[in-house]
């Protein structure tokens, strides 16, 4: 996620080059008879996202079946419109990746038809981008939308004007993304309290039809502030939600799954699929021994078929992670043997294994990674017995 905008930079005038820069062009200058409602949201507005923000962002390549495309075509469009999409699933099940290159297709269609924000004598042209941030139960209200900064409050530094109250203030990453349009990723969305949850209600709104007719816009309320601020029409949100039977989750309420405009479950993927995003997602794999590759997607594979008897399992990240670290220990000259085979599944994989019973989860998993070595040694046992013909 990035980081607390500096208002106090952002009221500054801005030279011509540095509005290029930022990607933030206006038109005209703010009236001093608009009031401090109508203004608001030109001074955050300013808090644009830069150029070199979208710079440092790459993400991992994604690799996509068939139907994978065509469900991905379908979210997009939704997305363009202002909708909410949920993906849902299993921890590791490819939800954050896929949400990612769903985000990043959706920013290209963004950034072609970027939509300014008219304010009176003025428009605001921003810069829209991706905006994550991963939650929990101890997320507050004020951790996503914003907050006055809490140095400046102890010292009694927020005035009363809306330029003082705008320099100590510290935006947070949903009112960041709803101001700039940009597309917003929350991971673990039901694991937010039922309070915080409700808090996106009004920015969950389905956008009106059309964003021209006056007052036909969706608003929201900032922790704060008096008055709601307007949304910009192009804001879209992709959550990430673990399933509904796992520990430490609150369900959402009626009013919050209405507003959610499509549903994608994920699941594990199966081996063959699993191994081409292993090739996608670890160099040179056909440098690694074939049987690490083959008793990886071994375990995994039981991991997958017993994952309804676990309270978590390891994901995809966990393989990647693993035939990575086996790749640098290859690189620099080290022989893969089953015993340190053995040693790095289970430093990878078992402290993402909770058993339901509270046993060992190393004990588990050395249970399954000696199966599969030993399944693999009977078989090369096997091979070197048969007789050439």
């Amino acid at each position: 996620m990035w980081g607390v905008i500096d208002m106090q930079d952002a009221l500054q005038p801005m030279t011509d080059e540095e509005l290029m820069i930022s990607g933030l062009e206006k038109v005209g200058t703010p009236d001093s008879s608009m009031s401090d409602r109508e203004l608001l949201p030109f001074l955050l507005a300013n808090a644009t996202i830069k150029s070199s923000e979208l710079d440092t962002q790459h993400y991992e390549p994604f690799v996509m079946n068939e139907s994978m495309e065509n469900l991905f075509r379908d979210i997009k469009l939704t997305l363009e419109l202002g909708g909410i999409v949920a993906l849902v699933g299993p921890p590791g099940s490819g939800k954050s990746a896929a949400a990612r290159e769903i985000a990043r297709q959706v920013l290209s269609t963004l950034l072609a038809n970027r939509i300014p924000i008219p304010l009176n004598d003025m428009e605001i042209q921003v810069l829209p981008g991706i905006i994550e941030k991963t939650v929990s139960e101890d997320t507050s209200i004020e951790d996503l939308f914003g907050r006055f900064a809490f140095d400046k409050v102890i010292h009694g530094q927020v005035g009363e004007t809306l330029i003082e109250k705008a320099q100590a203030y510290e935006i947070g990453p949903v009112l960041r993304a709803a101001l700039t349009g940009s597309i917003l990723i929350i991971h673990e969305f039901n694991r937010l309290s039922e309070e915080a949850q409700n808090a996106f209600l009004s920015l969950f709104e389905m956008p009106p039809a059309s964003e021209t007719t006056p007052g036909a816009y969706r608003t929201l309320h900032i922790p704060g502030w008096e008055g709601p601020v307007r949304v910009h029409p192009q804001f879209c949100v992709i959550l990430c939600m673990n399933e509904k039977d796992l520990h430490g989750i609150h369900p959402l309420s009626q009013a919050n799954l209405s507003r959610i405009w499509g549903w994608v479950q994920f699941s594990y993927p199966e081996r063959d699929f699993l191994h081409k995003i292993l090739a996608a997602q670890v160099p040179d794999l056909q440098q690694i021994p074939k049987w690490v590759v083959q008793a990886t997607l071994d375990i995994m594979e039981i991991l997958y078929t017993r994952g309804q008897e676990l309270r978590s399992s390891p994901g995809i990240r966990q393989p990647i992670q693993l035939l990575r670290q086996i790749h640098k220990h290859i690189a620099e000259g080290d022989r893969m043997t089953p015993e340190g085979f053995r040693s790095l599944v289970l430093t990878t994989f078992a402290k993402n294994i909770r058993l339901p019973s509270g046993d060992d989860s190393f004990t588990y998993l050395e249970s399954i990674v000696n199966e599969v070595l030993e399944k693999q040694r009977q078989q090369q046992k096997q091979t070197k017995g048969k007789k050439p013909k």
